[in-house]
């Protein structure tokens, strides 16, 4: 299981594509928590390929609202690892990137 904290969906300007790793897992689930109700917003299954990524945007995931952040949790049928690319087009320092907290 590893926890994302903090995923935007196009929130003052900032979005937070998800890069999930496979190392044995062939698929994994995402819970989308809204960040201030605690509600689960939507769920998503993805398929994975072992020793391979797949980026998930949130601007396309169905069921979540854009100007929200949500805590996504991730739990896989083997082993992964995720990453959060959080980014705004706008001038200045907008790229971060975080490492999700396996449980």
């Amino acid at each position: 299981k590893v926890v994302l904290p903090v995923v935007q969906r196009n929130a003052a300007g900032w979005n937070a594509p998800i890069y999930l790793q496979s190392i044995g897992a062939a698929s994994a689930t995402l819970s989308y928590y809204t960040i201030g109700l605690g509600t689960l917003a939507t769920t998503q299954t993805v398929a994975l390929v072992p020793g391979t990524a797949l980026k998930i945007d949130p601007a396309t995931v169905t069921g979540l609202t854009a100007g929200l952040r949500y805590a996504v949790v991730i739990t896989g049928n083997g082993t992964l690892t995720a990453i959060v690319d959080e980014f705004n087009s706008a001038v200045g320092d907008g790229d971060m990137i975080y490492e999700g907290f396996a449980q």
